[in-house]
């Protein structure tokens, strides 16, 4: 799945909005350098790194901060936030809990639309260019072609112009979303309740398939991955399973090993990466499904996987409260933090910024 180039973290909720601390120090490691620390106050409920601001949201107020921690503007809301917030063409987008969609001007904080949106409930927002051929009542100004899909926790789907707020589509599933989506190629992908995958077209709300394997099918804890050709992802039974994409059909299974994390890199195209329960690291073949190599971790670094990404042609992999990078047939400890690291953002080729449990984002240089 492809990583956001923004960082959206969500902790427990509500804080003294504080004064951000910025250090610079060195790591223990020859490899890698802290450049900066920034701490803000660790009871955020949402965080955004995005063009060297952090937009930040705690109990009815959403606040814009620069990368020195001082504030540049902030939002006092009259209601409280019922989803996430996204960041698109400038515009801080979200469902409060009057169910009204707000955009925000992420220049000035200001309100710039509205919108009353007739579904109750709790919603999840995600963004995508909208490629369809559905025509809005009201002409758009510009050729933008930016649309949000909310999707709700009753399992009501909408999608609309973000330009416009005017609706494309509306689907009502019957069932529940238990798993973030994912989008690619205009598709999306989420798992149900009901133990359904679905692969739903996001330009008309077409649902293009469901699969599930047996009728208790568990993917409440369940990401997926693509290539555009097939779908990877593990149950909750730690199974790891590869449906092709085009028809919703099994192309493999493998059961005879439980898996505790599941990682794609993006630009990889002939393997997955996948921790069994003994810690140990393997790569997978997409097409068949046959483990290539198994990676022993050392006792010292047997921690879970939640994150791999590739810098600088080297293999990373975010483990708990460790950084770990491949040499050769093993892994060793790149950076460890004192907290747990849950998130990341690539700014440059050579520097990357982590976020850990505290919210303190730390930007590494790699060497």
């Amino acid at each position: 799945m492809m990583k956001l180039i923004f960082l959206t973290i969500l902790v427990l909720y509500n804080l003294s909005f504080a004064q951000a601390k910025i250090t610079e120090n060195f790591s223990k490691s020859d490899s890698s350098i802290i450049i900066k620390e920034v701490k803000l106050d660790s009871s955020f409920s949402q965080i955004k790194f995005f063009e060297n601001n952090f937009f930040c949201y705690k109990k009815n107020k959403i606040t814009s901060l620069d990368f020195s921690g001082n504030e540049i503007w902030q939002h006092e809301l009259i209601d409280s936030i019922n989803s996430n917030f996204i960041i698109e063409e400038n515009k801080i987008v979200f469902l409060d809990s009057n169910n009204d969609l707000i955009c925000l001007d992420m220049k000035t904080g200001k309100v710039m639309q509205s919108l009353g949106i007739d579904v109750e409930g709790k919603a999840f927002l995600v963004s995508f260019d909208y490629m369809g051929n559905n025509e809005l009542i009201i002409p758009k100004e510009t050729d933008s072609k930016k649309a949000i899909l909310l999707f709700f926790d009753n399992g009501k789907l909408l999608c609309l112009d973000l330009e416009t707020l005017q609706e494309y589509w509306r689907k009502d599933f019957q069932d529940v979303f238990v798993t973030n989506p994912t989008i690619f190629n205009n598709k999306i992908i989420v798992g149900m309740k009901s133990g359904f995958v679905n692969l739903i077209d996001a330009n008309n709300g077409i649902l293009l398939w469901k699969w599930k394997e047996k009728e208790t099918f568990e993917l409440s804890k369940t990401i997926f991955y693509s290539d555009t050709k097939s779908v990877y992802f593990l149950d909750g039974d730690g199974f790891l399973f590869s449906l092709n994409l085009l028809l919703g059909k099994l192309n493999w299974k493998i059961e005879q090993n439980k898996f505790i994390s599941l990682q794609m890199i993006s630009d990889e195209t002939k393997f997955l990466i996948a921790q069994k329960e003994n810690f140990n690291i393997v790569q997978i073949d997409l097409a068949s499904g046959k483990i290539l190599k198994e990676i022993k971790l050392d006792k010292s670094i047997q921690k879970n996987i939640s994150y791999a990404f590739r810098r600088n042609a080297k293999l990373f992999l975010i483990a708990e409260n460790k950084i770990l990078m491949q040499t050769k047939n093993t892994f060793i400890e790149y950076y460890s933090n004192k907290n747990l690291i849950v998130d990341y953002v690539i700014t440059t080729d050579n520097k990357f910024f982590i976020k850990d449990s505290q919210n303190n984002f730390i930007e590494l240089q790699l060497r």
